[in-house]
């Protein structure tokens, strides 16, 4: 075949899958995931039920080829759009697991220039081989992911690369009825396989009543920064990871979670769980809130109060942990205030105390941060390097080894004496 005729293929198969997403696109008015008696799913129109469109086999056997060559076939845009958001797909990214996205084109070359860690190999799948957890559906519960044996502080339990991912602003800018046809045509465009994991998120005990594609990624997806704002808008996206949705919520979870520069979910054990114990993350980004604003916001994204073990509990048993936080709040305003004077070691030893009695293991990497910070203040030299270095193992566990505050702590326990914190407080007589 003459490089001609390649080219003219070439134009001919890319044609051919926009004629077919357009005739796609044009189909799926008010579309929803319906469920049925088998546990299967299919789009659910207002006109019925579509097909389940294979855009591969519509538009040509060498679609898969034309898109294997991540960075030069590999993005795919089918030229939906509603104003600046528009629909762009990758079928072969992060190993064929596929991602769609839907935001601006700018946004698009951000993802771009890290999607070449979604190629790495110890992504996508369970760290550990066989696993140390199961999936079991609970009496009760629903599907849950419970140990099934003891799994230590420290262990990577899994990473997810996203298979989708939509800017947060795009449900405030764009008509309810667009943003049917762009999140449609975003799932339709994943392998599917994909397709059958984001359906999975259905079955959680979490997972609500509705079938609306809108409402799974607003209750099922984490927000990760795109970075270099513009306009004077944040780059926040929703990303979606079917996989993690089978964990639930808990105020004093086992399990701490971040998402990497390339997006990718990444889960580490915070605390030593038993046999039998079931596996949770949290939802709340401040684990010093009351009962009160905890359960607003797990209502929020749940659509229920939150019936974790702390929530649940005793109204003695709950009366003292909001007795703990009230406490640990005052202290901790204290102990970050630089200027503040009448800070002792007792303080000090106070503040972490109650920090671990309040079960807060998936947020001790800035408490003893803290504290490291305050007994070098106060010139105690050897309790700062305990508690850098402890920061520095909790910052791995919480946020990755290359996080800031690892670094941060990793320098200051290296050198106490030498550090610019030593003895600061009685050096500018607020002792």
């Amino acid at each position: 075949m003459t490089q001609a005729e390649i080219m003219f293929a070439v134009r001919a198969n890319v044609l051919a899958v926009l004629v077919a997403v357009q005739s796609l696109v044009g189909a799926v008015e008010l579309c929803s995931t319906d469920g049925s008696s088998s546990g299967q799913h299919a789009f659910s129109c207002s006109q019925g039920v579509i097909e389940n469109i294979d855009i591969t086999h519509q538009a040509s056997n060498n679609f898969t080829t034309l898109s294997s060559t991540p960075g030069l076939f590999g993005w795919y845009d089918p030229k939906i759009c509603s104003g600046d958001y528009c629909v762009f797909a990758n079928r072969d990214i992060a190993n064929g697991r596929g991602m769609s996205v839907i935001s601006t084109t700018h946004n698009l070359q951000k993802i771009r220039r890290t999607q070449n860690r979604l190629y790495e190999q110890d992504i996508n799948k369970s760290a550990q081989d066989p696993p140390p957890y199961e999936v079991k559906n609970l009496k009760g519960k629903g599907l849950r992911l419970v140990a099934n044996r003891t799994i230590k502080r420290g262990e990577h339990l899994m990473a997810w690369s996203p298979v989708l991912l939509v800017r947060k602003t795009f449900f405030d800018d764009v008509p309810a009825e667009e943003q049917n046809h762009l999140l449609a045509a975003a799932f339709k465009l994943l392998p599917e396989k994909t397709q059958k994991q984001f359906q999975g998120q259905l079955f959680v005990a979490n997972a609500g009543s509705s079938r609306a594609l809108k409402d799974i990624v607003l209750r099922h997806s984490f927000e990760t920064d795109l970075g270099w704002a513009a306009q004077g808008r944040d780059e926040y996206h929703y990303a979606s990871y079917p996989e993690v949705t089978v964990f639930h919520h808990d105020c004093r979870p086992n399990v701490a979670f971040y998402i990497d520069g390339a997006h990718i979910h990444r889960t580490n054990v915070a605390r030593k769980i038993q046999p039998g114990e079931e596996l949770t993350i949290t939802y709340i980004n401040n684990p010093l809130q009351s009962r009160r604003e905890r359960q607003k916001m797990v209502k929020k994204w749940t659509g229920s109060e939150c019936s974790c073990s702390l929530c649940s509990a005793h109204k003695d048993v709950i009366k003292a942990s909001e007795d703990r936080l009230k406490e640990i709040r005052r202290l901790q305003a204290k102990l970050a205030d630089h200027e503040s004077t009448g800070v002792t070691k007792a303080m000090i030893d106070r503040y972490i105390k109650l920090y671990k009695e309040e079960r807060l293991e998936t947020r001790l990497a800035d408490a003893y941060e803290l504290v490291a910070t305050n007994y070098n203040y106060l010139g105690f030299s050897k309790e700062a390097k305990k508690y850098a270095m402890l920061s520095a193992q909790a910052g791995a566990i919480e946020g990755g080894r290359e996080a800031n505050n690892v670094i941060a702590m990793n320098i200051l326990a290296k050198d106490p004496e030498g550090h610019y914190s030593y003895r600061m407080k009685a050096k500018k007589g607020t002792l």
